[in-house]
């Protein structure tokens, strides 16, 4: 019951470029660090994944700004990840998208559209509970957007915790429009972009 319980309660709100203006000040920084060294090739982590739709509006951006690096797309419903592999969304899904991208980047058939074979090697997915550890290091980037909303302060700060050990030094933190790294983390992140909620890694490599 508890289970059926989670599966109406974290419904899945999703769409491709979600908050678009996060994604360009995010392009911005990337660009910006392009040249220093250890950003040559990224390594992002986007969690929750869903079904995909941000993993992949990641894998555009690195695309279309010729950026080096790959996408680790981490979910703990393996139904969610499965959707994500195959790659359809139905065309309302796509909406968003301006002709460019959509011609690009995604493929139309009968009843759905499926993500380009190009952008296919950039997105790998991992079933994984965020609650019981990150799926990684070496991060240059850690989405976790409207996830925190879900989980009390302390739960929000064993995540953060596990987040600052993950990025690398000055690596970045995007959390969703109404959060806030918890109170008990502070220190371990400094506000870069706040409006955006783009956050830097603070301290030295643990």
């Amino acid at each position: 019951e508890a289970r059926a319980f989670l599966g109406k309660l974290l419904v899945p709100t999703t769409e491709f470029f979600r908050n678009p203006e996060v994604f360009d000040r995010l392009q911005a920084v990337l660009l910006a660090r392009a040249g220093r060294a250890g950003w040559e090739t990224l390594r992002i982590l986007s969690a929750p994944s869903s079904t995909g739709e941000e993993p992949y509006s990641l894998a555009i951006l690195l695309e279309e700004r010729g950026l080096k690096g790959r996408i680790l797309a981490a979910d703990r419903s393996r139904a969610s990840l499965r959707s994500l592999i195959r790659g359809e969304y139905p065309p309302r899904a796509l909406r968003a998208l301006n002709g460019k991208r959509f011609s690009r980047y995604f493929k139309a058939e009968e009843d759905a559209v499926s993500v380009a074979p190009a952008l296919r090697p950039r997105v790998w997915a991992v079933c994984a509970d965020l609650t019981r550890g990150l799926p990684g290091r070496g991060f240059h980037v850690v989405m976790l957007r409207n996830l925190f909303i879900y989980l009390t302060e302390e739960a929000q700060a064993r995540i953060l915790r596990e987040v600052h050990g993950a990025l690398v030094p000055g690596g970045l933190l995007v959390l969703g429009r109404v959060e806030a790294p918890a109170r008990a983390c502070a220190g371990m992140f400094a506000v870069l972009d706040r409006e955006a909620r783009i956050y830097e890694r603070a301290g030295r490599a643990e």
